[in-house]
């Protein structure tokens, strides 16, 4: 199933990011729905950019039956959230950021195929969050911020290893102090760190590190209070390659 040729495109709607087919890699498409995964179809796959008017339209990865088909087996907006990743050399896979249960998984034929895909989707989110307003509010990072449970580790790591601007990390931080929010996931750190096993031990230190490099003086006064000291502790002392021996708060 292949993409859209770009030139056929008009100014309004943008152009046709090539990938090269190398130009429209084949791919199969699987989405997963309260973890049931289902076969989408066969196609190829494009990234569609707008141009800088106003009027544009949103970035959008699409895949299409054919080249020269407007037969659409899958049409998204590129994410501006770290929520991609290479589960497999050849796994493109990702979350909607707002519906935790709802999977999206592309599957190449070649490895490199699926590394340039990845490439240029961290390309568009840098430019999304270069120009967008999303960022500058406090109620806009409690949207962002992933419900805090085991499986979400890696996705608000994510979240917390993207925001460079000082701004947007004091926003970030307020947002994670509101609502018990960081309560909840230092509590979530600590009990991956108290389990056996290098994964989860890894998870816990690599987040709880993430937190506090985010640098913001309001989460390394409320990390470093008598309720979360230790559990902050354990968990820096919880290492992707064994795990030290930490005082329990439980």
């Amino acid at each position: 199933h292949e993409a859209k040729d770009g030139d056929e495109s008009s100014d309004e709607e943008g152009e046709d990011l090539e990938l090269d087919d190398e130009t429209f890699p084949v791919v199969k498409v699987f989405q997963c729905s309260k973890e049931a995964w289902q076969d989408v179809g066969v196609g190829r796959v494009f990234i569609q950019c707008s141009n800088d008017s106003p009027h544009a339209p949103p970035e959008l990865l699409v895949v299409n039956v054919a080249k020269d088909s407007d037969e659409c087996i899958m049409r998204v907006p590129v994410f501006e959230e770290d929520v991609y990743r290479v589960d497999q050399p050849t796994l493109l896979m990702w979350r909607e950021p707002t519906l935790d249960d709802d999977q999206v998984a592309l599957s190449f034929v070649k490895s490199h195929c699926c590394a340039k895909v990845l490439e240029v989707l961290h390309v568009i989110q840098k430019k999304l969050r270069e120009t967008s307003d999303d960022f500058k509010t406090v109620s806009s990072f409690k949207e962002r911020l992933p419900i805090p449970n085991v499986a979400n580790l890696p996705r608000i790591q994510n979240l917390l290893n993207s925001i460079e601007n000082r701004f947007h990390k004091e926003r970030l931080a307020e947002a994670m102090m509101a609502d018990g929010y960081l309560d909840k996931l230092m509590d979530l750190i600590d009990a991956c760190a108290d389990l056996e096993g290098d994964e989860l031990c890894g998870v816990a230190y690599n987040t709880a590190l993430s937190v506090v490099m985010l640098g913001e003086p309001s989460l390394i006064e409320k990390l470093f209070s008598d309720e979360l000291v230790f559990k902050l502790v354990a968990a820096l002392q919880s290492t992707p390659s064994h795990t030290l021996i930490h005082p329990h708060t439980h």
